[in-house]
């Protein structure tokens, strides 16, 4: 250990002399020039082993500088008083999802029930609700009691293994957070926005955007449109920036009217401190003023008067009030405030056409009304890449990126369009040959980034360091940070640069550490804790001090810290780091960056080998070999394991949220918002509540309660233990991506005012601390479990990489339409049924159909499921098919019709009825039937739906 510890204290400071010398005296370049390291030679495995351990406690340092003065902030005595209620509990729950998801003997059962429950139904014998609703019923109680009596013993080992946090200080619980949240022996896979290359149509189809009022017409109806940025006239389709500033001096002042997108607001397009960030929102609370909804609404004004006389604000609606075509009754003019939801879908749905669909229609048109004049139709070929050009006729040969360099070029994309034989690009699969489309993924090995693809790679891979995560207060101000290229010949450079925060949209855990669990060397642990706290206690900053005197004071309190992790965690960061060095210099790996055969998603899967990560729980440490990886839990999947999962029962594990959010990319859909800010737009802007509905939800924005399941409580009552492991990996992720997040990019939790304050802020990262606290816990109960580690060995040898992502998945979502909300291949969610209702009838809304699929008592699907994905009439509502799922149309009765929605060649406008007759009102729809099939020969719709290939319920084959 103290040959380890001398190498590893060494290591950074050798570095940071050496890259002292070859920076520039001038201190206004952004980055020096690469520079070879002594031998412009191919390094050797201990020698990259080596400059990887520097950047690594080179990024350590940065962040145990941010954990003291963060804990230092919170013992000052405006924060004395701040404490939440979880911190005082030790109980950890929710968990047991996902033991019965990975448990070999609950997924058997679940195959077994599943086979059995679709024989039935293709047999007819469990067609109608009122032939199996009993029978049904019962033997779901029944099978549930039998699985939980037979898990049992499992389940009571780990909750007996659950480390003991009582013995702690409030103190030390708090310096204990600090030390593990920063994932010292994690690694992630981090997928940093990456915007879509200006030809490359197939990455074009975008997410709606936010709408601004245009004007009012003749009859007082607002006309909407598209926002666009102030700064850069792009359209905004994620989080926006206002100047709320009263009396802004910048050089391009802003009004409060005026919106900037979160890209200019990274870059400074703006100053900072005026800007107040906004989720995606519905603006109809904001432009249907009452004199507006009186002018729109042509009803009985007697029935808007409140008992005293008082006229009441028309908008938003009331239910009690019959407004006229309220209840669907032809020949009967409709009042205008029920026909706003139809001007919001229109607005977005203009907003969502891509620059390809409209170049589509444009040949068609073209075509149909021209058909000889073909220099219009070569023009349109050009807009949208389309055109039908023969590669052979011009005698080019295509070469495989691969084969020309390693960072993106138009000259890749143009000649992979060339060689996928002009395909139409909105149906064509992407998805086995671009996981995830355009997004970068990077490899993240605690404070270690490793990617491809990238500028100033030297065609090769860039090995650097993340921002420093923000536990509360920022701990470093430096600009430069050492970085080094390995190219693709193998040769490794190094620079110090200053570069913009990376901008992150999703991190996906692939292993899970142990540090601070009190699994290895507690004492030492307790150590470490101890010293971090009595670190923050004696570093004052003393204003008679110089500001060199407080920064060298700090560095003292750090290297102390830096030395005690050195023994903790130095011979496991020896082992990780010289794996992934043997891997970067394996001739096998490939470093050099292609579209088709080496992309980011590629090269991180060849750092991480499935012999050594597929384990779900990792070896213990005196079992430990030197094919294996030091770690808890393993998050990891083989390559073709995401995929959008057929759920038949309510034993199947279906997909979670970061599940769906990056098979949105699969689907060539470019979202500008990360995870987080996507979840967000479910309660700002689609269900048009304006705010989150429960606690917890501000940080982790789903609906934890659990459906198919009468004795699971409600998101309301839940607590926070519960509500993370509901979704144990998205909720590792969020953590990772809200840690990586600044204080002003977080809304203000007030309306009308400017961020959070600093109370706010305080109570925003202890709960992010708490939540991650609770998975440790959950996760470190596990690792200890003897008879979870047999029951879930058999994940490693599965041969089939479909089983993979049952680590990834969470539970049954009640929230209605929160499966199919933005499903992206025929439907397009606009607007929640309930969305221009008043709060109190809103939430009355959604807890009803959320409570309907809570005592249902099981997925309702349609009769005659098969893999051809022709679905019928379910039981509840019309036939819904996206040529994936397995004839699961029946979902639309109780998920899905309430949701007013765009129908894309499936049907002629989709009826949304609530079902059961709670509500009559029909769903609006549009018929888009043109972009349902293919722009020449009229492909069936369902033909281009899903890899099943099924009948999707007739489209109009581009009619």
């Amino acid at each position: 250990m103290d040959v380890v510890a001398s190498l590893s204290m060494q290591v950074p400071l050798r570095k940071v002399r050496r890259l002292q010398r070859i920076s520039k005296p001038d201190g206004n370049t952004s980055a020096t020039e690469y520079v070879p390291l002594e031998e412009p030679s191919v390094p050797t495995k201990e020698t990259l082993a080596n400059e990887l351990q520097s950047l690594y406690w080179g990024g350590v340092r940065r962040e145990l500088a941010g954990m003291i003065l963060t804990l230092r902030e919170w013992q000052q005595s405006q924060y004395s008083s701040l404490e939440l209620e979880e911190e005082r509990e030790s109980q950890t729950e929710g968990y047991n999802h996902l033991v019965d998801q990975v448990s070999e003997s609950s997924r058997q059962f679940a195959q077994n029930y599943s086979q059995e429950r679709l024989r039935k139904i293709q047999g007819g014998i469990m067609g109608k609700r009122n032939q199996r609703a009993y029978e049904e019923y019962s033997q779901a109680v029944f099978i549930a009691c039998r699985r939980a009596y037979e898990d049992q013993p499992l389940k009571e080992e780990i909750r007996k293994s659950m480390p003991d946090r009582q013995a702690e200080s409030l103190l030390e619980r708090r310096a204990r957070m600090l030390l593990q949240s920063a994932s010292f022996l994690d690694i992630d896979k981090v997928i940093t926005y990456n915007s879509p290359l200006p030809q490359a149509n197939f990455w074009k189809r975008s997410a709606p955007p936010q709408l601004t009022l245009e004007r009012f017409d003749e009859s007082s109806m607002p006309k909407l449109k598209a926002l666009r940025c102030k700064a850069c006239g792009d359209v905004v389709r994620g989080i926006l920036f206002k100047c709320l500033e009263p009396k802004c001096q910048a050089a391009v002042p802003f009004t409060p009217k005026d919106s900037i997108c979160e890209t200019c607001f990274r870059v400074s397009r703006h100053p900072q401190n005026h800007m107040t960030k906004f989720y995606k929102h519905l603006i109809l609370r904001d432009i249907i003023t009452p004199r507006i909804g009186r002018q729109i609404c042509f009803c009985d004004p007697t029935m808007r008067t409140a008992p005293k006389g008082r006229d009441l604000p028309p908008f938003p609606i009331d239910d009690t009030f019959l407004h006229r075509g309220r209840k669907g009754k032809p020949k009967v003019l409709k009042c205008g405030l029920l026909l706003l939801s139809d001007r919001v879908m229109e607005a977005k749905y203009q907003g969502t056409i891509s620059a390809i669909e409209k170049g589509k229609k444009q040949i068609q048109m073209l075509k149909q009304t021209k058909p000889n004049d073909k220099t219009m139709v070569r023009s349109a070929s050009r807009l949208t890449g389309l055109g039908r050009r023969q590669n052979q006729s011009r005698g080019r040969r295509y070469t495989a990126p691969q084969d020309r360099g390693g960072e993106k070029t138009m000259s890749d994309v143009e000649e992979e369009k060339l060689a996928s034989k002009e395909i139409p690009l909105l149906y064509r699969k992407f998805t086995n040959r671009y996981p995830f489309g355009n997004v970068h993924v990077a490899l993240m090995f605690g404070p270690l980034m490793i990617e491809n693809g990238v500028p100033d790679s030297k065609g090769g891979v860039l090995l650097s360091t993340r921002d420093p995560l923000c536990f509360g207060v920022n701990g470093t101000t430096d600009d430069l940070r050492p970085e080094m290229a390995l190219s693709h010949k193998r040769l490794l450079y190094e620079r110090v640069s200053k570069k913009p925060p990376r901008r992150v949209k999703a991190s996906l855990e692939q292993i899970v550490g142990d540090p601070f669990q009190y699994l290895s060397q507690p004492t030492l642990e307790r150590e470490l804790i101890q010293l971090l706290v009595t670190a923050s206690e004696r570093y004052r900053q003393d204003p008679r001090q110089t500001i060199d005197l407080q920064k060298q004071s700090l560095e003292n309190e750090v290297l102390a810290l830096q030395s005690g992790l050195i023994q903790l965690l130095g011979e496991r960061v020896v082992s990780i780091t010289s794996h992934l060095a043997d891997r970067l210099l394996d001739s096998n790996t490939k470093l050099k960056w292609s579209l088709t055969a080496n992309n980011c998603q590629n090269f991180c899967d060849s750092l991480l080998q499935w012999n050594e990560v597929g384990s779900f729980l990792g070896p213990l440490p005196n079992n430990l070999t030197t094919n294996e990886l030091p770690y808890m839990m393993s998050f990891a999947t083989r390559p073709g394991s995401y995929l959008r999962e057929k759920v038949v029962s309510k034993f199947d594990v279906p997909n979670g949220l970061t599940e769906e959010y990056l098979l949105k990319f699969r689907q060539g859909r470019h979202d500008d918002s990360d995870l987080v800010d996507t979840l967000q737009e479910y309660w700002h802007d689609w269900g048009g509540f304006g705010c989150t509905l429960y606690r917890y939800q501000n940080l982790f924005p789903w609906d934890c309660t659990v459906a198919y399941s009468k004795t699971a409580g409600t998101c309301n009552s839940c607590c926070l233990s519960n509500h993370v492991w509901s979704f144990p990996f998205d909720s590792y992720g969020t953590i990772m991506l809200h840690l990586a997040r600044q204080k002003s990019l977080y809304p203000p939790e007030i309306a009308g005012t400017r961020g959070l304050s600093n109370e706010q802020w305080m109570h925003n990262r202890l709960t992010v601390l708490l939540a991650h606290d609770y998975l440790l816990a959950g996760t470190s109960a596990m690792y200890r479990s003897r008879l979870l580690r047999a029951a879930t060995d058999w994940l490693r040898i599965y041969p089939h990489e479909r089983v993979d992502r049952l680590k990834l998945g969470g539970i049954h979502r009640a929230q209605p339409v929160s499966h199919e909300f933005d499903k992206g291949r025929y439907h397009e969610y606009m607007l929640a049924d309930w969305a221009l209702l008043v709060k109190e009838q809103q939430i009355e809304r959604y807890e009803y159909l959320r409570d309907r699929r809570v005592l249902l008592p099981d997925v309702v699907i349609a009769s005659g499921g098969d893999d051809d994905g022709d679905g019928g009439d379910g039981d509840g509502g019309p036939a819904l098919d996206d040529g994936d799922n397995t004839g699961y149309a029946g979902w639309t009765g109780d998920d899905l019709g309430e949701g007013n929605s765009l129908d894309c060649g499936i049907e002629d406008g989709w009826d949304g009825d609530y079902p059961d007759g709670y509500g009559d009102d029909p769903g609006n729809a549009i018929d888009v039937g043109g972009l349902s099939g293919g722009p020449d020969a009229g492909v069936d719709g369902g033909d281009v739906g899903g890899d099943d290939g099924g009948d999707g319920g007739g489209g109009d084959g581009g009619e």
